[in-house]
Order: structure tokens, then C-alpha cells, then sequence
């Protein structure tokens, strides 16, 4: 605290400092605060030991401590001026936003002692800020979706500055600064000395211009443009234009085929009041519906009187549209002929400005809606031979959404197609349908043709029919992609293999039982015969074979001792060796016993070794 004499001087620092309408705190070097004046503190609501230290943390916005808690810890490592805004906390739970600074007070020896900061409330500027962000976010967003971007022009210095939707429709990078050069580059070469002329208008002392125009831009497409701009001086009598510039391109896209459309005679037009009655129309309309212009200037030609009495209903509802918007948006309706036949046509258009009268459009539709029947037609004839097909036959969407099935499948399975596009899983995945032990198997196949980018397939599973029994089916898969390659059907069809299964497993299960019967006939392969003498030797060959023995066989030449020594061999325990006969008839008496059981080396030449 220090001596006694310089007491009273801390303490008035300290009233000093209660006393200020500012909001004042101190921290040691380490960054521990340990002191806030007095507005502080009615500003917090609480007394001194609730914010000391590092509890003043408690009163930052939960999303603004881990902030200013890193940038703190930095200065102090630092030992920078520390800058931060925040969110506090104030008593009655309200956050306001506060621009907080801390400068750090050094000894001679350039260490520090001590920080001193203070915080400023900043909240309505904050709220200010956002409020422009906010402005400023929506008319770049309405200039987005409008296609209409602002530009400012001023004359002595020829600035030009532009908004973000304008750099869009010139399609100039934020990088290069506007100029009238700039826009002259980008400006159609057929449409350049019109739009010299405007601005050599505007900068001899124009109050106004509006000018459309077209941009040719460096790849080659076309833009159409529409600008406007209105003149503003201070009082030292600069000028500065400020105007709107608007990509209409799509409009005069739309107006050329409207164009082409009543130039290639297609398109009827016609010019009705709000009373219903027709007081123009082109060439066009006048032969679509077997009208001439007599008809017209006799004001016989009636709105009312043309349309369907069923249909008239629709036709308000679309006055009403039209008054409050001032567009008749395209719909479709029929409209009668002079001999009374309907013709079916596309109808649209919009009203004058300050006006009771509007311009309409009519679009004959007779080729298209006869085309439209002979596609339901040619429709319902293909889903009548797929449902005589004596396959069940399924159309699903790209992501195995039941969307048709044939009548043959749909009888199979008991349900209503609307039932069966209720039915839970993807494809026939559905538990209710496959077989338990099939639906892994399925499901698997699925998913490997899914992962692979999909591709035809088939498999063979086990539907239920109605009545709770399963029969085998065979299943295949084959999609139908879009002009990008995308899948957007899948075509399945399901043919009955349940017969063919059953005649396999009868004909495996007949093979194996065939087979054992040969095994059990056939024992002895090579010896052939069912004499009771016969058998009483293939008796004994059983017995003895497993065993150790010596065996002598006897029998005339030609009677097969051979063939049971192989058999005896073949079921010994050393049938896995090799079987060796030696034809003893073909060896001289003298060489039997050397050849069978060995001789040393010069047993019939001298005996060298034994």
C-alpha cells in the first residue's frame, strides 16, 4: 500500500477514479485483474471479489471467452496493447457489446508492472453496423436475384464506381477499376456509337439517360442491357450519375421467339377489354378459330361467348390474377370455333399499364393433345400385353421405389398396386416377400450393384405368394439411364423357375442315391460277376485286406489273381503306396528269388561284398 504519507494521495486516485463516467480496470503482469472502479462494478451488479482474477470471465458471452481469453494470454506473452470487443453481461441478463483496451505500464528497465485498461460501451454502434451489413446483404441479394446492379458515374474526374452484381453482368473481375474505356470494350461493335452518343450526351450536360444495348463478351455470347441514371449535384455544382444497370437478356431472348412465333404465323394474338370483349387481333388468331375481320369489327367476338360455360370459372380466377399482378400467367383451356367445335389451346398475356384492356396470347395445342392421346393410348395397350405376359414384370425408381407392377405379379403376391408400392423396402427387399434364408443374399446383390454404379444383373430367390407358400424365381435387373447416364428406372422382370429347381433337386438327390447303390454294387470295379462263387471270394478279400497277412492266391492262367490282389491292395492299409506286380511266368526259376527278394552286388559274376 506504501508509507503513510502517500495514503491519502492512493486514495484520491482512487476516488478519482470511481468518480470517472468511464469504465476502468487494472491487472498485475501475470494478467490477474485486480481492480474495476466503481462504474464497473454497478455496471457488472456485483461487488469486487466476483470479477477479480479471472471471474470476470463469467460475465463474457459463452461465445466470445474463448476469444478474448486467447487474445489476452497473447498480449501477455507479448506484451502488445491488448484490443478486443465482446459481449457483457449486465444485471438483468441483457448482453451488450464493449470494446475493451489494456496498455501495460514498464519499469526503467523496459519489464512490465502493471496494466491499465479500460472498456467502452459500443453496443448501439455494433447494432448500427449490423443494420448496414444487413441493408447492404439485401440489396446485393435483391441486385442478384433481379440481375440489377448499381453504378455511380461522376463527370469532372470520370470515376465509375460499380456494385458486385454490376462486375457480374460486364463479367469483369473486382480487379479492374471501371472505366468508360472498360464498358466501351465490352459494348457490342454494331451498338458502340449509339452508346458513345448517350454518354457524350450525359457529359455536355444531360440530366437523364436510358439506353438498352448489348455486351459481346470475349468467349462470343451476347448480353442485352438496359441502363438508366439520373443526374445529382452538390453545391459546388459537381455532377455524379447514379443509376441502374439490368441484365435483360432473358427477356429479349423471350420477346425474339415470341417474335418468331407471330412472324411464323403459330402464335394467335388477340387485344380483349375487362368486359370480355375482342377489339383486335392478328391474321393468326382470326384463322384458328374460323373468324375473319368482319367478325371482329362487328364486336360479335366475345371472351364470354367463346368459352366453354364449365370453364369460365377458371377464366375469372385468372382476371383477378391479372388485375392484381398485371399478368395473365400461361394456362390451358379450350375456346370455341365460329362452327362450334372446341379447340384446345395455351393461353396467356398481360394487361395494359392505366388501362381496361390487355394483350393475349393463344397457342393452338390440337396436334399436341392428339399426340398426348395416342401416347395414353399406345400406354395403356403396352401395360395390357405386359399385363398378359406370363412373367411377373416391376418398374421401380432409381433408388428401388416401387413404381408399377404387372397384373401377373400383383395377383402372385395378393395386393392392389397401390398396396404393393406401400409395402416397406427397397426393390424385393421387403421382409414380407422373400424368403428368410434369401433376403442376405438379396440384399447383398443390391448393394455390390449399387456401390458399382449399377449395371443389369440377375439372381435367383424365393418369393410368397398369397396363399404363404415361396417359389423360386428368376430375377432381373436392367436400368434405364438418361442422356447424362444417370439411372432413372429400373426394369425387372421375374420368371417362375420354381419347376426347374424342383426337377434339380430331385435329380441330385436321385444322382446321390444312384451313386452309393454303385458303391455298394460296384465294390470291386474291376471284378465283374455275381456267381455264388464269385461272391464267397470277394467275401474273403474283405476280411482279409485290412489285415496284416500274407496272402496266396491261386487259379488257373486267366481266371484275374491279379485283379484280386489289386482289390485286396486297394483296401489294405497300404492302399496309398504303390501296388507293384511282377509277371512271374516271364522270370527264369533260378532269378525268382533275387528278383523277389534282392541279391548283393556280383552275386552271379563273383560275389565282390556281401
Amino acid at each position: 500500500m506504501g508509507s503513510a504519507e502517500q495514503q491519502p494521495d492512493s486514495l484520491n486516485i482512487q476516488l478519482l477514479v470511481d468518480s470517472i463516467p468511464a469504465l476502468i480496470h487494472t491487472a498485475r503482469p501475470d494478467g490477474y485483474l485486480d481492480y474495476f472502479n466503481k462504474p464497473w462494478l454497478e455496471y457488472f451488479g456485483v461487488t469486487l471479489d466476483k470479477v477479480v482474477g479471472w471471474n470476470w470471465t463469467s460475465f463474457i458471452h459463452p461465445e466470445d471467452v474463448d476469444g478474448i481469453v486467447a487474445k489476452w494470454r497473447a498480449c501477455l506473452a507479448t506484451g502488445v496493447v491488448f484490443e478486443y470487443e465482446t459481449r457483457v453481461r449486465r444485471p438483468n441478463g441483457e448482453f451488450r457489446w464493449m470494446f475493451h483496451c489494456k496498455v501495460p505500464l514498464r519499469d526503467g528497465r523496459g519489464n512490465i508492472i502493471k496494466w491499465y485498461g479500460s472498456s467502452l460501451d459500443i453496443d448501439e454502434r455494433k447494432t448500427a453496423e449490423e443494420a448496414v451489413r444487413l441493408s447492404k446483404a439485401y440489396l446485393a441479394e435483391a441486385q442478384r436475384l433481379s440481375h440489377t446492379g448499381s453504378f455511380g458515374w461522376k463527370i469532372p474526374s470520370g470515376e465509375i464506381f460499380w456494385s458486385d452484381e454490376t462486375f457480374r453482368i460486364f463479367e469483369y473481375d473486382r480487379s479492374v477499376k471501371p472505366t468508360i474505356d472498360s464498358v466501351l470494350q465490352r459494348v457490342h461493335p454494331q451498338d458502340r456509337a449509339d452508346f458513345q452518343k448517350v454518354s457524350d450526351g450525359a457529359s455536355r450536360g444531360a440530366t437523364d439517360f436510358e439506353h438498352a444495348y448489348r455486351l459481346l463478351l470475349p468467349d462470343g455470347r451476347v448480353k442485352h442491357v438496359h441502363a438508366i441514371a439520373h443526374v445529382l449535384q452538390d453545391a459546388s455544382g459537381n455532377r455524379e450519375f447514379v443509376g441502374a444497370v439490368t441484365d435483360i437478356t432473358e427477356r429479349k431472348t423471350t420477346e425474339g421467339k415470341i417474335q418468331r412465333l407471330v412472324d411464323a404465323g403459330i402464335l394467335g394474338i388477340f387485344i380483349a377489354n375487362l368486359e370480355g370483349e375482342i377489339v383486335e387481333a392478328n391474321r393468326t388468331f382470326l384463322q384458328m378459330f374460323q373468324y375473319d375481320r368482319q367478325d371482329l369489327l362487328s364486336g360479335r367476338l366475345r371472351w364470354e361467348d367463346m368459352t366453354p360455360a364449365e370453364l369460365r370459372e377458371r377464366d375469372q380466377r385468372a382476371v383477378t390474377e391479372a388485375l392484381a399482378t398485371g399478368f395473365f400467367q400461361p394456362y390451358e383451356k379450350q375456346f370455341f370455333r365460329k362452327d362450334g367445335s372446341r379447340l384446345p389451346v395455351l393461353l396467356g398475356g398481360a394487361l395494359f399499364q392505366d388501362s381496361n384492356e390487355g394483350v393475349s396470347f393463344v397457342l393452338d395445342l390440337s396436334d399436341q393433345k392428339r399426340a398426348e392421346a395416342r401416347i395414353r393410348e399406345q400406354e395403356s395397350e403396352l401395360r395390357h400385353i405386359v399385363d398378359l405376359v406370363p412373367q411377373v414384370v416391376a418398374v421401380f425408381g432409381p433408388g428401388g421405389e416401387r413404381l408399377y407392377a404387372n397384373r401377373i405379379g400383383l395377383d402372385y403376391v395378393g395386393l392392389s398396386l397401390e398396396e404393393w408400392r406401400q409395402t416397406p423396402g427397397k426393390f424385393f427387399s421387403s421382409r414380407s416377400l422373400i424368403h428368410p434364408d434369401d433376403r442376405e443374399r438379396a440384399a447383398r446383390t443390391y448393394s455390390d450393384i449399387a456401390r458399382s454404379g449399377g449395371s443389369a444383373y440377375e439372381l435367383e430367390l424365393r418369393v410368397r405368394k398369397r396363399d404363404g407358400t415361396y417359389r423360386w424365381f428368376l430375377v432381373r435387373f436392367n436400368p434405364l439411364r438418361d442422356e447424362q447416364g444417370q439411372i432413372t428406372r429400373w426394369y425387372v422382370a421375374l420368371t417362375d423357375i420354381d419347376d426347374r429347381k424342383r426337377t434339380e433337386d430331385r435329380l441330385r438327390s436321385e444322382n446321390v442315391a444312384l451313386r452309393e447303390e454303385i458303391d455298394k454294387a460296384s465294390m470291386f470295379e474291376e471284378i465283374v460277376g455275381t456267381s455264388a462263387a464269385l461272391k464267397s471270394v470277394l467275401s474273403r478279400i474283405s476280411k482279409v485286406a485290412p489285415s496284416d497277412s500274407t496272402v496266396l492266391i491261386t487259379g488257373e492262367t486267366g481266371t484275374g489273381k491279379e485283379l484280386v490282389a489289386r482289390a485286396i491292395h486297394r483296401r489294405s492299409n497300404r492302399a496309398s503306396r504303390a501296388f507293384v506286380s511282377v509277371n512271374c511266368s516271364a522270370i527264369p526259376r533260378e532269378l525268382i528269388a533275387s528278383e523277389l527278394f534282392g541279391h548283393e552286388k556280383g552275386a552271379f559274376t563273383g560275389a565282390t561284398q556281401q
